[in-house]
């Protein structure tokens, strides 16, 4: 399965339920694709904002593929990180919480319409 185009991830982003997001999670940080496009995620007020390019202080790098087995369920961030294809970057104090790094998997994986 592709990856979605930031269009796509900002109308998922948008879509998501009042319980997705932690209100009281306030951080911003990037997914870097090693071998293409980058976004930026903030979090912030229970919500989460969706734009291009690199801006966050936190940045998670991986490759297409690994995030195409991410998003399919195929594997998780931790077998990426031990299979050394998925590094992160930044102020690692401000990494955001288990669930926050779970709204990722709704934003990328597959649709349910």
């Amino acid at each position: 399965m592709p990856l979605p185009d930031l269009e796509t991830l900002r109308t998922r982003a948008d879509a998501l339920g009042p319980d997705a997001v932690p209100p009281d999670l306030a951080v911003t940080f990037s997914v870097v694709l090693t071998d293409g496009e980058a976004w930026t995620l903030t979090f912030d007020a229970g919500r989460v904002i969706v734009d291009g390019g690199r801006t966050g202080e936190i940045a998670v790098l991986l490759d297409a593929g690994m995030a195409e087995e991410i998003a399919d369920g195929r594997a998780n961030a931790q077998q990426a990180i031990a299979a050394g294809r998925l590094r992160i970057e930044g102020d690692l104090d401000a990494l955001p919480s288990a669930r926050a790094l779970a709204t990722i998997g709704a934003l990328l994986g597959p649709t349910t319409d």
